[in-house]
């Protein structure tokens, strides 16, 4: 490996000459990353990323990129071949992290892709919290009655508890942040009742600052359960306090899912085998005769491409046979599909996988 003047005159004024050049080899000696965007997704939709510009090795190398994790396999496929990255998001809302790893010789490493899963038309509900002002501070060193390093653990603020049920599509907080003095020190952190923490704030001075905006890093969240709000100060002498603080949390209504069963009575819907090639049987009941039972099948896009089931049965168990093709009578392609099934105010959805 040629190593440039540069990279050890750059470490010679303080070191001596062998040092210099092994810290200009550990420098160069790495691969480097040129950041991908978060990458949004609709549901059902498909897409590829090239991979080849992610890492960078300075010696001009190629970097093999493979998948090493997907944080949440049951909302999005992912795969890499040939350094392409090829998604598709199977649920309505989600927001996975890939880990991807490049290889070049002997380095190597690890880069965090975010996908962000969108419902292009989501049901949504607002709620808003009021949780008020955080412990009352004074400047150092007058701060002797609530001093803290962390006003959660130090002083008991601030838990509260969410008993709406859905997923987030957006959270807001509104609220006036006070540092008396050395700014840099303080912090504002959110925890969610799955334990996603991150700060959402940090002063740019001493002095009051408005806090209102969205906080995108947790979106798609389990809502219910408690949220930890709290200050931090890295020095433990406190001096930081937030004023009037206001969640606004939008949620996506339970029943806008696509993968959820909405069940009032007990249909028996399924379907075996599952997965399946090239048919499968799915079986349902019903308990009234009178009533129109539909059974549809439906692609990740929210398309229905089968008509099954269209008529009354006679109350008890029945059964009908999907063979994989459309009401055009051409056969489907490999990958996920929605069985709905109907009767009177009676519905429940599930999902089924075609596999060749």
């Amino acid at each position: 490996m040629v190593i440039g003047l540069g990279n050890v005159l750059k470490f010679s004024d303080n070191h001596n000459f062998f040092e210099s050049v092994a810290e200009a080899i550990v420098e160069i000696q790495q691969l480097y990353i040129n950041p991908i965007e978060e990458i949004p997704l609709n549901f059902g939709e498909e897409t590829t990323v090239e991979l080849n510009d992610l890492f960078y090795n300075p010696n001009g190398s190629n970097v093999t990129v493979s998948l090493t994790n997907n944080s949440n396999p049951q909302s999005l496929t992912a795969d890499v071949e040939n350094n392409i990255l090829s998604l598709t998001a199977l649920d309505i809302i989600g927001y996975p992290t890939l880990t991807l790893h490049g290889v070049s010789g002997n380095l190597e490493k690890d880069y965090n892709l975010k996908i962000r899963i969108l419902d292009p038309d989501p049901i949504t509900t607002n709620y808003v919290y009021e949780i008020g002002d955080s412990p009352e501070q004074e400047p150092f060193p007058y701060n002797t009655e609530n001093p803290y390093y962390n006003t959660l653990l130090d002083l008991g603020w601030s838990s509260f508890i969410v008993t709406e049920t859905g997923l987030l599509q957006s959270l807001n907080i509104d609220c006036m942040w006070r540092s008396f003095e050395h700014f840099e020190t303080g912090a504002l952190w959110l925890r969610s009742p799955s334990g996603l923490e991150h700060i959402i704030f940090q002063p740019e001075e001493n002095g009051y600052t408005n806090i209102d905006f969205d906080l995108a890093d947790f979106y798609a969240e389990p809502v219910p359960g408690e949220w930890q709000l709290y200050i931090t100060d890295t020095e433990g002498n406190g001096g930081h306090e937030i004023l009037g603080v206001e969640f606004e949390f939008e949620i996506i209504d339970d029943n806008n899912d696509v993968n959820s069963e909405v069940v009032s009575t007990n249909l028996d819907l399924i379907a075996y085998p599952n997965p399946f090639n090239p048919s499968t049987t799915i079986s349902f009941s019903n308990t009234n005769s009178q009533e129109l039972t539909q059974i549809e099948v439906y692609n990740l896009k929210g398309q229905k491409i089968k008509t099954l089931v269209n008529e009354k049965f006679p109350a008890g168990q029945h059964s009908v046979v999907w063979n994989g093709r459309n009401d055009n009578n051409k056969p489907a392609s490999s990958g996920i599909y929605f069985y709905k099934m109907k009767t009177g105010k009676y519905h429940e959805t599930k999902k089924m996988i075609l596999m060749k």
